[in-house]
């Protein structure tokens, strides 16, 4: 029989879009997997119970295993919940909106039996709710840790399908965070030397709803710094040539925040309080100004099928 696979999914004022996700674990081609949802909505909750009837079906038939927190809390406490339920030598970590192909779980499994590695990964389709965007399938390459956390080669939680003993051996995810839990676990995964194989082809829908992202640039400084403080100390020690381009990279990504509020004050502060380099500040202000001509531009080519198009097979009314 073939190892009992189990798919992780923490909601969060996920309704539109949870039954569509739950359907595509439902679909895959790969038969021995395990659905355990968590809803961090906060027990009783309007949102919880709205969530709870949208599953209430799947729930009834044992398809899923549900399991409302108490109160609150992050996905990443969602997450270590979840993978505390599960008894599957592989665990998945799908988000609330994500859609996975139905042959994402079966061609990682079977990357698995080939080959020697801790993970699993594939490409995506990253795209908004109409369904434009672009794919991006990530490859093995030289400094792949300083590209991954660059924003140069994109994979997420949902593309990963990781043996239970990786997931053991790092405690999980760090409950601290909010955002950028994918990066810091991740990060601590590879830091510690276990490897990662990619299935080359996009087996993921990741749809950029962002409802739950702050837009305010304190706050994503906060998230930023946030997160290298945790990690740093991981990279120094098993990449060190990586770690000052990957703390320059992240103080231009604050600044380009900064930027879109247009506030001359606030550029300028942070520049002098985190020491922004001169060539720094001049790549964010292209970045800023690469921004707008795009999407100024026309014609994406649509890589996927909607949200709603999504939603509308998994017979969920919008």
């Amino acid at each position: 029989m073939n190892p009992l696979v189990s798919v992780i999914i923490p909601t969060f004022n996920g309704k539109k879009t949870l039954r569509m996700v739950v359907q595509s674990v439902l679909n895959q081609t790969y038969d021995n997997i395990e659905i355990i949802v968590v809803d961090d909505n906060g027990l009783n909750t309007p949102s919880q119970i709205e969530t709870a009837e949208c599953l209430t079906d799947y729930i009834a038939s044992k398809k899923i295993q549900y399991y409302p927190e108490p109160q609150n809390t992050n996905a990443s406490v969602a997450r270590n919940i979840g993978f505390k339920m599960s008894k599957g030598d592989f665990i998945s970590f799908l988000d609330d909106d994500d859609f996975l192909k139905p042959c994402k779980i079966e061609k990682q499994m079977s990357l698995f039996s080939k080959t020697d590695c801790s993970m699993v990964s594939c490409g995506s389709y990253l795209v908004d709710e109409r369904g434009y965007g672009y794919k991006s399938v990530p490859r093995k390459t030289n400094c792949f840790l300083r590209m991954y956390l660059e924003d140069k080669i994109k994979f997420n939680t949902s593309t990963l399908l990781i043996k239970r003993t990786v997931v053991d051996s790092v405690g999980g995810f760090n409950e601290s965070f909010r955002r950028h839990q994918d990066w810091e676990f991740c990060t601590r995964i590879l830091c510690q030397g276990f490897s990662l194989n990619f299935v080359e082809e996009p087996l993921v829908v990741k749809f950029g709803l962002k409802r739950n992202i702050s837009s305010n640039a304190r706050i994503a400084e906060q998230y930023f710094d946030h997160f290298l403080e945790h990690v740093s100390s991981f990279i120094n020690k098993t990449f060190p040539m990586e770690l000052s381009h990957i703390q320059n990279y992240h103080k231009r990504r604050i600044l380009l925040a900064f930027l879109k509020e247009r506030n001359i004050r606030n550029i300028l502060e942070y520049s002098k309080r985190k020491k922004v380099s001169i060539c720094d500040f001049f790549i964010s202000i292209t970045m800023f100004f690469s921004r707008i001509l795009q999407k100024s531009c026309k014609g994406s080519k649509k890589r996927t099928e909607s949200l709603a198009d999504y939603i509308s097979k998994a017979e969920v009314k919008l």
